[in-house]
């Protein structure tokens, strides 16, 4: 099992889930009121039960997106924890490189290099490319309807995780190769986006399995790192 850091209780998702969940309850409580007050005001209390009404419909959507991450976050860090005593495995890691952060879901440090892992738990069928600005999401309505959303591609944010990663090691006198991959954690949808920069690996077809096995078998080009190298290495990125 791998040497694993992590407290998931401390995650930006976690503390942001509470936060909107807080507030949805918040303006739920305030727009029952208003409902309430509507029967006795003649109707004074109308535009403030939308405006609660409104900001509970933002804040629960957010809720709702945020908790996914989470149920991503801890279906990937279920997955690396099973990779051998060789690797350390990392959660939550911030990188800062010229002034820019990036905050990598998963990073894994080994003999034969790091890997980040960008985790995302999406609700629809995914399709793209690494050329795509934005990856299509395809979902069905709750009354059968089929519509199309998009959100930022993580083949290209992980590659941006990966230049920051990189360049901020190489800052403290390491150079390990990076090889960046994204695994889409839900297992209920498919995903059909293609990258020729990093892997992509779905839970749909077995991909937390397959993801341990490309990194525990990947052959760097330059060749195995010394254990005081990979040491550094975390102990950088525990900064």
């Amino acid at each position: 099992m791998a040497k694993t850091f992590s407290d998931l209780k401390d995650l930006d998702l976690n503390e942001q889930y509470k936060y909107h969940q807080a507030e949805y309850k918040k303006y739920q409580i305030r727009f029952i009121i208003c409902a309430v007050l509507l029967l006795f005001t003649a109707g004074i209390s109308l535009i403030p039960a939308i405006y609660f009404a409104y900001h509970a419909n933002i804040h629960y959507g957010k809720a709702q997106a945020l908790q996914a991450g989470i149920i991503g976050e801890i279906k990937s860090v279920q997955i690396l924890d099973s990779l051998t005593d060789e690797y350390t495995v990392l959660h939550n890691v911030k990188v800062d490189h010229e002034g820019k952060s990036s905050q990598l879901d998963n990073v894994v440090i080994g003999p034969n290099g790091i890997f980040i892992v960008e985790t995302k738990n999406i609700k629809g069928d995914v399709t793209g490319t690494d050329e795509d600005k934005n990856i299509t999401i395809h979902k069905i309505g709750q009354e059968g309807g089929r519509y199309t959303s998009s959100m930022y591609n993580p083949a290209k944010q992980v590659s941006t995780h990966v230049y920051r990663t990189s360049n901020y090691l190489k800052s403290k006198g390491i150079n390990m190769w990076i090889q960046g991959l994204v695994f889409f954690a839900n297992p209920n949808y498919r995903v059909e986006v293609t990258s020729s920069k990093c892997k992509i690996f779905s839970d749909s077809d077995n991909g937390g399995a397959r993801m341990v096995d490309f990194i525990e078998n990947y052959v760097p080009n330059r060749g195995m790192y010394k254990p005081e190298l990979v040491e550094a290495a975390i102990a950088a990125l525990r900064e």
